[in-house]
């Protein structure tokens, strides 16, 4: 008797999990970001969902892109970045000089330009002194970071 009721038990789970994995629950775990690249099955999951799905994909894409995916943060950036370093390989670099990731700023600068939508140099530039030290977490030595690299270039 007991073991009908387990053999009921797992046939009953069985038959409530297979509808769901046929929909794709598990398919990133096919993925070769996962199988050749070894990333955690965390971020293969975030890139999956963003329909990034192979390295070429994955190294067409520059890191602000990666940052702004749904529960994809800097410890995914960074596990994303090593293993692709191991390989040889890089994410896309955009040196188009109107865009702010191009100064190399702190990550709090960055940070803080990111949160506010500010992704270019004519966004930043358009903005007054007083707007720019109103930025949340934008205090005097980020301001002055700043103003120092836009009077290099």
């Amino acid at each position: 008797m007991f073991l009908l009721k387990k053999f009921l038990f797992f046939s009953v789970f069985i038959s409530l999990f297979i509808p769901f994995a046929s929909f794709g629950v598990c398919e990133y775990l096919f993925s070769e970001l996962y199988t050749e690249l070894k990333l955690s099955k965390r971020v293969v999951r975030s890139l999956y969902n963003a329909d990034i799905r192979t390295i070429e994909n994955l190294t067409s894409k520059a890191e602000w892109e990666l940052m702004k995916l749904p529960r994809f943060g800097k410890k995914a950036l960074r596990e994303v970045k090593t293993v692709l370093n191991e390989k040889g390989l890089s994410l896309f670099y955009s040196s188009d000089p109107t865009n702010v990731s191009s100064f190399r700023f702190s990550t709090r600068v960055n940070n803080v330009f990111y949160n506010a939508g500010i992704h270019t140099i004519s966004d930043l530039i358009s903005m007054t002194e007083k707007e720019i030290k109103r930025l949340p977490h934008f205090g005097k030595k980020s301001f002055k970071e700043v103003k120092e690299a836009l009077a290099t270039r």
